[in-house]
């Protein structure tokens, strides 16, 4: 079994050089403090520049990645308050999100005077991509990863091309900071020599992965499945980059400021957003006695004294919702074999 740290609950993954020590705390903590980071000061200013440089030069200053949940939602609360820009707001069903996501963002873009608009693609089509992240042995990640990952890269190329068709010089998105580094993109704040060379190899080896994916789907007769492993080309604004991370105070902020509640599933102990996919990402991880970037993140979190290790403790402790899982199998219309063997497992709990 493999080792947690004591303080942060971080998984040991030496693949990542996460390595918990015979005393319990993890690298990554005993290096937090000598480590030299950019201040929030700085990055603020770098951010400004870069807004106030096309601010009214054109029919919007910035689409923002609206999913309803606290960081976007916060996100677009400071981007209107404190520097009142024009903004596009793109909510995406990707057939897998609570309803809730929907009435939150309609209700946030009316109460700040966003336009909103939500993207729906073909259901079939959706089905039929995540159908291939689940089951092909070539994407597959311990930790079911890829799921998560590469759909995220997906909803931003959406977003890069709304963009792209509305002349929108930047796309805001409300990633968080574990988020941001997993795809590579924190470069930009980075100080250490060392640290910009390992964001800059993530985003090479993103790059190279969607690159040979395309090939691959293409050599087993699965051009349909193009459309969803295109790299983003717009130019992207990760406002947590720039601004210290608070979740449980975005949290106390929104609800006060626009009356904003969690999905109604996550009302209990909420700290993530709600896309049932990434349920059952966390719920197979767990299965295979591996952590998810979401988990790292919450780690983060508490490395950074963001969070009590309390919260996230009691959240690890809530028993999975094993019907709702089942029902998620069920709705991406697996093959019987497929499907059986995924919810084998499931029944076994039980």
């Amino acid at each position: 079994m493999l080792k947690t740290c004591s303080h942060c609950l971080i998984q040991e993954d030496r693949t990542n050089f996460i390595i918990v020590g015979s005393d319990g705390i993890c690298n990554l903590c005993k290096s937090k403090e000598k480590t030299k980071a950019m201040s929030f000061e700085e990055r603020k200013k770098i951010f400004e520049e870069m807004i106030y440089k096309v601010k009214g030069k054109y029919n919007y200053d910035g689409l923002i990645m609206l999913s309803g949940g606290k960081d976007s939602t916060y996100l677009a609360l400071r981007l209107k308050r404190d520097y009142n820009l024009n903004l596009l707001a793109l909510t995406i069903d990707n057939g897998f999100e609570y309803e809730d996501t929907f009435i939150t963002s309609k209700s946030v873009s009316t109460q700040l005077g966003i336009q909103l608009v939500t993207f729906k693609p073909s259901f079939k089509d959706v089905i039929s991509y995540y159908k291939f992240l689940f089951t092909d042995k070539r994407l597959h990640q311990d930790d079911c990863s890829q799921i998560c990952y590469l759909c995220g890269v997906y909803l931003k190329k959406v977003a890069s091309d709304f963009a792209k068709a509305f002349n929108i010089p930047f796309v805001f998105t409300g990633y968080d900071p574990e988020q941001i580094n997993v795809y590579g993109e924190a470069e930009s704040i980075e100080t250490d020599p060392k640290r910009i060379m390992y964001q800059r190899n993530l985003s090479n080896k993103l790059t190279i992965m969607m690159e040979d994916t395309q090939q691959y789907v293409k050599s087993i007769g699965r051009e349909d499945l193009l459309p969803f492993f295109q790299m983003p080309d717009a130019s992207f604004i990760n406002y947590y980059q720039y601004f210290e991370y608070k979740p449980v105070e975005f949290m106390e902020v929104v609800k006060k400021e626009l009356g904003w509640k969690p999905c109604k599933k996550f009302e209990h102990n909420y700290i993530t957003s709600g896309c049932k996919l990434g349920i059952v990402l966390l719920y197979l991880a767990k299965l295979n006695g591996k952590q998810t970037y979401i988990e790292k993140g919450y780690s983060s979190l508490i490395r950074d004294g963001l969070i009590d290790r309390s919260f996230i403790e009691e959240k690890y402790a809530d028993s999975d919702n094993l019907e709702d899982i089942e029902t998620i199998l069920n709705n991406l219309e697996f093959e019987p074999e497929v499907r059986e063997n995924l919810l084998q497992t499931l029944i076994e709990k039980k």
